[in-house]
């Protein structure tokens, strides 16, 4: 018998010597055998950067620096727990322990870059920056906002002249009083003083200005059509022909022009720049 308990004890030292690495992962156990130590990392891909194609030294080129943020792949040691098992005679326990494995994760890094870009009022055309220009359709854009018009056409855009119309300003306004017309079609657009479909038409008595909007002020008299400006019947004054005049024979318009001023008698005195204002 006692070569039976001498068997049984040196098994039982020789059970204690084994130890048995664990790894610890939520929801199952799993036996480390080993672990890769390849540390190949993979970094995020970005698209050429704009205007790669344009000359750093041509005309109305700029640079600018921005911050570009990209995700990058690495390797970092990730800690887990293991548990060694020993025993002595008949008793057994599990002592853990700390080790470290490699692990992926993704980090956002950022980095400030210089661009090639076309300076403000340009646009990248292929290799090169070209001026631009709101509705230039008429004419060459020669500079930022500036159209060289072709012949026929005025203004900042190129459009057709005030007196004509049409996609070749080849069609004519018929408007009346100085009013023009649009480049696109033969509407009528009125100086102050006058409506109508061709501006035939003064404003109305009691109204002036632009679309004959404004309603005169004048009290004894009418106003100008055009500037509201009051003409006084006889015996009144004052810029709304509420005065009384102080003569007893009453007052009388002053007849002069070009912004001359008459005396008490009705004499002109002309303005500076003016030697016949009657």
């Amino acid at each position: 018998m006692r070569w039976k308990e001498s068997l049984c004890i040196a098994t039982l030292l020789l059970v204690a010597m084994v130890t048995v690495t664990e790894a610890r992962v939520p929801g199952k156990l799993m036996v480390v055998n080993r672990v890769r130590r390849d540390v190949n990392t993979t970094m995020a891909t970005t698209p050429a950067p704009d205007g790669s194609l344009l000359d750093p030294n041509g005309p109305h080129v700029c640079t600018r620096r921005i911050t570009e943020s990209r995700t990058v792949r690495e390797t970092y040691r990730q800690p887990y727990t293991t548990l060694t098992t020993r025993c002595i005679y008949f008793l057994c326990f599990q002592q853990p322990k700390t080790a470290y494995r490699q692990a992926y994760r993704s980090v956002v890094k950022s980095t400030i870059v210089t661009k090639r870009a076309c300076c403000p009022g340009y646009y990248q055309e292929g290799d090169s920056c070209e001026p631009s220009c709101y509705m230039c359709v008429h004419g060459t854009c020669t500079a930022p906002d500036v159209c060289t018009c072709e012949e026929g056409y005025v203004g900042q855009q190129c459009r057709c002249d005030g007196q004509h119309y049409g996609s070749n300003c080849e069609l004519s306004c018929d408007c009346e009083n100085g009013g023009t017309c649009g480049g696109d079609d033969s509407q009528c657009f009125c100086p102050p003083g006058y409506s109508g479909d061709r501006c035939e038409n003064q404003c109305p008595e009691g109204t002036y200005g632009a679309s004959c909007d404004n309603r005169c002020t004048c009290e004894n008299g009418v106003c100008d059509h055009v500037t509201g400006e009051c003409q006084c019947n006889d015996g009144y004054t004052g810029p709304r022909c509420n005065e009384a005049c102080e003569d007893p024979n009453g007052c009388l318009q002053c007849p002069c022009l070009n912004g001359g001023t008459c005396d008490g008698n009705g004499a002109c005195v002309c303005a500076a720049g003016f030697k016949v204002c009657l």
